[in-house]
């Protein structure tokens, strides 16, 4: 038949199941999944021989396939004998009937009844491929377990497909965790050149995004600057006063002779920024920091 359209204004009747099969495969997968909406098809076991599928919607290749709200369908169960255990299936079954010229399509839950005995097995069921025209497919929601005489339990085969909104919000959280894992590997640095024929001190302003400050590791190099010491100013902040910074320390990340940490302190003259300086530096200063939440602001000499 070749190409042909599917949503657009033919003046007949052209649009059939296969063609909205294939949409919602291409949208939702191609595989079997239920959908989050009404109550997921749960299960409910009524007595040792009654087990209650409650509302919901599945796609199944393709196929929508539903139990309306606040209604359901009983599937009984055939009694269990005593001192053995069997595994039945309740599985929702896709089934065409090809012997006519209108190719009927139709689904129904089945209980497929499997073996008796010393220990339980799954019975087999029905797999095919509805997209490429098959006429039944098997799509097990539940394992009933019976031990004896009882049902054991009841256990979901199926996997939930989530809805846009439950994406949008996974891919913004992910977003989100992965710029604050960006943020924990990542480093800033700051390089600077003298052009003086006399040391200056290198100011390097910067500031905490949020949350707990904790430590700052950082690799300094400067010229001619061996001696040199670092002074590290902070401003006076409520969060500061209550202890979650005070106290906290600049590490040195490697070996350089002259930089010492030094535990932070207040600095009532500065608002809202840190700052470190490197002092008698004679030609140049690079400094590179590691710190989830640090971020530089400027640097210079002077």
């Amino acid at each position: 038949m070749g190409v042909y359209i599917v949503t657009g204004l033919k003046g007949q009747e052209h649009v059939t199941s296969a063609d909205d099969g294939a949409f919602n495969a291409g949208i939702v997968g191609t595989g079997k999944y239920v959908m989050k909406t009404a109550e997921q098809f749960a299960a409910e076991i009524v007595s040792n021989n009654i087990v209650r599928i409650k509302s919901g919607d599945l796609v199944n290749q393709g196929r929508h396939i539903r139990i309306e709200v606040n209604d359901y369908e009983d599937m009984t169960i055939e009694n269990g004998a005593q001192s053995v255990k069997r595994n039945d299936l309740i599985v929702m079954r896709y089934k065409k009937d090809t012997s006519t010229t209108i190719e009927l399509e139709s689904a129904e839950l089945v209980v497929i009844k499997g073996t008796a005995g010393a220990t339980a097995t799954d019975p087999t069921y029905t797999s095919g491929d509805i997209l490429a025209g098959a006429t039944q497919d098997d799509f097990p929601l539940y394992r009933v377990s019976l031990n004896g005489l009882n049902i054991e339990k009841v256990t979901p085969l199926f996997s939930t497909v989530p809805n846009l909104n439950e994406l949008n919000t996974k891919i913004a959280d992910t977003n989100k965790n992965w710029q604050n894992n960006f943020d924990g590997m990542s480093h800033h640095w700051t390089y600077g050149y003298n052009n003086s024929a006399s040391t200056k001190n290198f100011y390097l302003h910067f500031k905490f995004r949020s949350g707990d400050k904790g430590s700052i590791l950082m690799l300094l190099l400067g010229s001619n600057s061996g001696n040199g010491t670092i002074k590290n100013y902070l401003p006076i902040k409520s969060e500061i006063d209550a202890g979650r910074i005070n106290g906290s320390t600049i590490k040195q990340y490697a070996s350089a002779a002259g930089f010492n940490g030094q535990a932070i302190r207040k600095d009532a003259s500065v608002a809202d920024q840190y700052i470190l300086i490197v002092t008698n530096v004679e030609a140049y200063a690079m400094v590179e920091m590691m710190s989830a939440n640090c971020e530089l602001v400027r640097s210079y000499f002077a």
